[in-house]
């Protein structure tokens, strides 16, 4: 009896290890619209310029190119900025803006559908810090985000770009979980180097769409 009592003891123990082990340390999530996240802007550019140049994607860009990117957010009023934190560090962000302010290559497949430029508000980048990632905090910030453009009335749907490819795989399920759907005719190719080596060719990527209607 005494090495039952032992044994459960030790399963205890151990699921409770295994529970700290995969608990991220604690952070808040906190909503910003356009220049109210300009404290942390120099913060984002890094953050996105690292998580980016980690698999899937290793896309690698000058850091001045995602200054620019992160500053088109900053600067539009529109724009929904969505951090979280964890003592002022970004362990997670998630940054949007009505679909017809974003970049041109994003808004080109819609030069047949203008209503959706009008009415989508467009997820332009939600990325999180490696050890926070399969923990609920990518799905937090999501909900942040989209509680944020429901209270934009006009807007009846949330859509993005994701990268097509077998290793990311993981990224359109959690989509799927979000209650995304994949419209089969929009696509198109963004070119990108895979090397932070400037003499390294840029390669063509497949991006498929998402959309969610709110």
């Amino acid at each position: 009896m005494a090495f039952r009592t032992l044994g459960v003891k030790l399963l205890a123990l151990s699921a409770l290890l295994l529970f700290a082990h995969r608990s991220p340390p604690k952070f808040e999530v906190k909503s910003f619209r356009g220049s109210e996240a300009k404290p942390y802007q120099e913060r984002l550019s890094s953050f996105y310029s690292a998580s980016y140049q980690a698999p899937p994607y290793r896309y690698f860009a000058k850091k001045s190119s995602w200054d620019n990117y992160v500053a088109s957010y900053i600067g539009n009023s529109e724009a929904v900025i969505i951090l979280a934190l964890h003592h002022e560090e970004i362990v997670g962000a998630a940054v949007g803006t009505p679909l017809k302010d974003a970049s041109e290559k994003y808004r080109e497949p819609f030069a047949e559908r203008p209503n959706d430029l009008n009415s989508l508000f467009y997820l332009g980048e939600l990325a999180v810090k490696d050890e926070y990632r399969n923990r609920g905090v990518g799905k937090k910030i999501y909900v942040a985000f989209e509680n944020e453009v429901r209270e934009k009335e006009r807007f009846k749907g949330i859509c993005l770009w994701q990268l097509a490819s077998q290793s990311n795989l993981a990224t359109g399920k959690f989509w799927k979980r979000q209650g995304f759907k994949r419209d089969p005719e929009l696509h198109f190719e963004e070119m990108w180097r895979e090397s932070s080596d400037s003499d390294t060719p840029k390669v063509p990527h497949k991006m498929v769409f998402w959309k969610k209607g709110l």
